[in-house]
């Protein structure tokens, strides 16, 4: 569980991608931190759609590593 959120597990859609029963639910994406050199940031895609690990997305639900993501999906 990221540790910047308090309340609840943010997520984004994809436009076009169901995620119910997707084969890539439960597949994790690592990108390097640009930010903060030697920590790694995840984007999960799960049933609820796109989550990431990193502070951006979970002030935001937003961050380059989840439109990365998301852009490879569509």
């Amino acid at each position: 569980m990221n540790k910047y959120i308090k309340f609840k597990t943010r997520y984004i859609d994809v436009n076009g991608v169901n995620f119910q029963g997707h084969p890539f639910v439960g597949v994790s994406y690592p990108f390097k931190s640009k930010s903060n050199p030697g920590k790694t940031h995840h984007v999960h895609i799960t049933e609820q759609g796109l989550t990431c690990e990193c502070i951006g997305f979970s002030r935001h639900a937003n961050c380059w590593h989840s439109k990365d993501v998301a852009k490879k999906l569509r």
